[in-house]
C-alpha cells in the first residue's frame, strides 16, 4: 500500500499487517494496522 501526503517521515510504501471489519445495522467499519520497514520514506516519490 502507498501512502502519500502525510509528510516525508510518513510517506513511501507500507504493507497491511492486519484488517478487522464491524458489520451492524446501518454501519460499516473497517480498521486496519499498516507496518513499514524504517522511519524514514525508502523511496522518494510515491506513484498517482
Amino acid at each position: 500500500m502507498a501512502v502519500r501526503g502525510a509528510g516525508a517521515t510518513f510517506n513511501g510504501l507500507y504493507y497491511v499487517q492486519s484488517v478487522s471489519h464491524t458489520i451492524e445495522r446501518g454501519n460499516y467499519t473497517q480498521d486496519f494496522t499498516l507496518k513499514r520497514n524504517g522511519l524514514v520514506a525508502n523511496i522518494q516519490k510515491v506513484a498517482a
